[in-house]
């Protein structure tokens, strides 16, 4: 019995190790594919795209189980963009930038990116939806997703600005019942902290 406790012990603490080498890279790939250091919110973003890997670790224990997986992410954001000759880098838009789907595509799985704004990011597949409209997930099929989540859009400023506080539950209530709707039965829900998430909570 100690002997097969000691294995079990030993399996945990190699995928611990290998989780947070892992987590490591796609940190180190995402700085680098799209400049992270160079934003005035770099910290925050890190935080975020930190917060990301820990929820998918949290719900999948070992974050090679993610390989594969086929997760819809309401709210994912949109890829920044320059208007008016302003710099993008010195604006909070780098922040709601689709950084979970981006960790996905690094970690092998299959992202499906839904937001409002349109988002010509090419590395997912997306989709520009008001996700607050009844019958806004109509064109996906049942049970086509292994994994939800949708913790973003909740803690997203447009969010707060633009829906009323009294349509919230409505919009919250629609949700539960089209993630049920499109799971499969195996399918797993990421919960993101959202407190941590918004800009207007953290110091620069």
């Amino acid at each position: 019995m100690q002997n097969e406790f000691t294995a079990r012990e030993a399996d945990y603490e190699n995928v611990e190790t290998y989780n947070e080498e892992l987590k490591q890279r796609v940190i180190e790939s995402l700085t680098d594919r799209y400049g992270i250091e160079r934003s005035l919110y770099a910290g925050i973003i890190l935080n975020r795209i930190n917060k990301f890997l820990t929820a998918l670790q949290n719900t999948y224990g070992d974050l090679r189980q993610v390989k594969g997986k086929r997760i819809l992410d309401i709210g994912c954001g949109k890829k920044a963009v320059e208007e008016d000759g302003s710099d993008i880098d010195q604006s909070t838009e780098r922040v709601f930038e689709p950084w979970m789907c981006r960790i996905l595509v690094e970690l092998g799985a299959d992202p499906v990116g839904i937001d409002i704004e349109v988002n010509d990011d090419p590395s997912f597949e997306h989709y520009q939806i008001d996700a607050a409209l009844p019958g806004a997930f109509a064109f996906l099929p049942d049970h086509s997703f292994d994994g939800w989540h949708d913790m973003s859009v909740f803690g997203h400023p447009k969010f707060v600005k633009n829906i009323p506080r009294r349509e919230r539950g409505r919009v919250y209530e629609n949700m539960k019942s089209e993630m049920t709707r499109l799971l499969k039965s195996n399918g797993m829900i990421i919960q993101t902290h959202i407190e941590s998430l918004n800009p207007a909570n953290q110091n620069v």
